[in-house]
């Protein structure tokens, strides 16, 4: 939107709200924001939600409210729970866990806002935001409960059939917590959750609700216990003694950064980093600004810096997250960026130019991110540098993870490697 604006995209906006009803408070920022552009920069949007949450329940929880709204819709967006499925999460980085033990501490603050707010306001709370996370997290909980027993269930271990009786019993739970919707207020909002969510296979909605498919372990003799990583033993880089603050460093063949923790930054006159605050799908992200501001060409380009240490040498694959973006430069090329790790030539990765192919743009707003890839070579172990510079404005960039052959499957990317 703000793009959108500052490209004088004026005369008509038109947003695409599915249903409205459970849009309530996106449909109100985008209306808000319409109505002034000018009043809601980036740093404005905690405040803007929780000046919605005063409008709707008063100010006595006001930010505790806005916190619950910005945690669920930070949660669903990683990605959208009609997506969801039981390979979503991996378990490397005890990913699964971290998504689940995240939306359980939200639905336990959530239900314990529910009985601090006014009895007369409980039913309009429950239906804007408990509804959304306490379904949110039932659904979380059956698929990494299918997860796990398929999991179990590959190693013939009789655990596997606790999780598949676990994920059946969510399944059905998903259906109370729609009825509950539906009696609220003697049925004033009835049916406005009735459309299906779980068991889509491409993006139209699928006839009804499907449980997904577990399994049964039949030899009740078997029962496995899976190995834990020992972090004891795990290899990281050695930061020297007299590196002050935050350093970042090799752990296990892998160095991941969030992108607004870097070392140095640089920008030419009138251009400058900002931070988005709980933009990236696991932290910030930064972008420059003014959106509108030329392209540059190597030299002058803004730059962050990031300085970390390795105890590897060779090969590096750099994994650049970015947030998914349209070509809205209409450039052959598409928007660009370069990288380069110390002393080498830079190089430059166009993020979008492909755009235009339905499935990678499917794939892009499935997951949210959009990861680039490229190679690198390191000569020698200690401290590197890795040098980031944007090309062309409204590029937002959330994390970088730099792989010597450690990185796991994983949906988020592994945990920032940081030495406070």
């Amino acid at each position: 939107m703000h793009l959108a604006w500052v490209y004088n995209a004026r005369q008509i906006w038109i947003v695409n709200v599915g249903d409205i009803k459970p849009m309530e408070f996106p449909i109100s920022f985008f209306l808000d924001y319409a109505w002034n552009p000018d009043a809601i920069g980036a740093d404005d949007l905690q405040q803007n939600t929780c000046n919605w949450s005063a409008a709707q329940f008063g100010k006595s929880q006001v930010l505790e409210i806005g916190a619950l709204i910005d945690g669920y819709t930070k949660m669903n967006s990683l990605r959208k729970p009609e997506l969801l499925d039981e390979n979503t999460f991996s378990f490397h980085y005890n990913e699964w866990e971290r998504m689940v033990s995240n939306y359980s501490s939200l639905l336990k603050q959530a239900e314990q806002v529910h009985y601090l707010i006014a009895p007369s306001l409980r039913d309009a709370y429950y239906q804007l935001v408990l509804h959304p996370i306490k379904a949110s997290e039932n659904l979380y909980q059956m698929y990494y409960a299918v997860a796990r027993n398929k999991q179990l269930a590959k190693l013939n271990d009789v655990k596997a059939n606790g999780y598949a009786t676990e994920a059946k019993r969510r399944f059905e739970n998903d259906s109370l917590i729609t009825e509950e919707y539906h009696h609220l207020k003697n049925g004033k909002w009835k049916h406005m959750m009735s459309q299906t969510h779980i068991g889509y296979t491409y993006w139209q909605q699928p006839p009804v609700n499907k449980m997904p498919f577990v399994e049964t372990v039949l030899d009740e003799s078997v029962s496995v216990s899976l190995a834990k990583p020992n972090d004891v033993n795990v290899r990281k880089a050695s930061v020297p003694a007299d590196v002050r603050g935050r350093a970042f460093y090799e752990k296990d063949g892998v160095v991941s950064i969030q992108a607004d923790h870097f070392s140095r930054s640089a920008s030419p006159k009138g251009v400058s980093w900002k931070v988005l605050p709980n933009h990236g799908r696991v932290g910030n992200a930064i972008t420059t600004f003014p959106v509108a501001h030329a392209s540059f060409s190597m030299a002058p380009a803004p730059t962050v810096e990031y300085e970390f240490y390795t105890y590897d040498t060779g090969n590096l694959c750099l994994n650049t997250y970015l947030s998914p973006s349209l070509n809205y430069w209409h450039l052959p090329e598409g928007l660009q960026i370069a990288v380069s790790i110390n002393n080498e030539v830079p190089q430059i990765i166009s993020i979008n130019k492909d755009d235009a192919v339905t499935k990678t743009w499917e794939k892009w707003v499935a997951n949210n991110i959009i990861v680039k890839q490229t190679q690198h070579l390191v000569e020698k172990a200690g401290k590197q540098v890795v040098k980031l510079k944007v090309l062309h404005p409204g590029i937002v960039v959330q994390q970088l993870v730099l792989d010597f052959g450690g990185q796991k499957p994983s949906f988020l990317g592994p945990p920032e490697t940081i030495n406070n």
